[in-house]
């Protein structure tokens, strides 16, 4: 069993591209998961931190970009390491992504744009927006 002790938001960055007003844009949708064990051991817990990209902030061929870098603290029992980092990667990121989906759903709010609910964690390779 794991248990989510603490969750903190590390980077947060929204752009909008102002001359877009294009409906319906496909946007892709990127995440990264880096899983880091404490060195001490016997603690038996663990970083988890997820980083979702949505859009791309090198361009303006979408009218927005979105980038989030969220990390939990996670302990378990009852449970070898290698369990632990396989349940979770799994169980972890989708908490981690529920914070995301408000963050991501908030921004878009306070930016007065149509709001979005990001795909449930397995369907996020791409969003349509507007």
């Amino acid at each position: 069993m794991i248990k989510c002790e603490d969750v903190c938001v590390f980077e947060e960055v929204f752009l909008r591209n102002m001359g877009d007003t294009a409906d319906g844009v496909e946007m892709p949708v990127r995440i990264e998961t880096n899983f880091a064990p404490n060195v001490d051991r016997s603690l038996c817990d663990a970083k988890l931190e997820l980083l979702v990209e949505i859009g791309n902030g090198e361009t303006s061929e979408y009218p927005i970009y979105y980038k989030i870098r969220i990390a939990g603290i996670f302990k378990w029992e009852n449970m070898s390491i290698e369990e632990a980092e396989k349940e979770i990667s799994s169980e972890g990121s989708e908490i981690l992504y529920s914070f995301i989906r408000t963050y991501f759903y908030e921004v878009l709010k306070k930016a007065n744009l149509n709001t979005v609910v990001l795909p449930a964690i397995k369907n996020w390779y791409m969003i349509t927006v507007w």
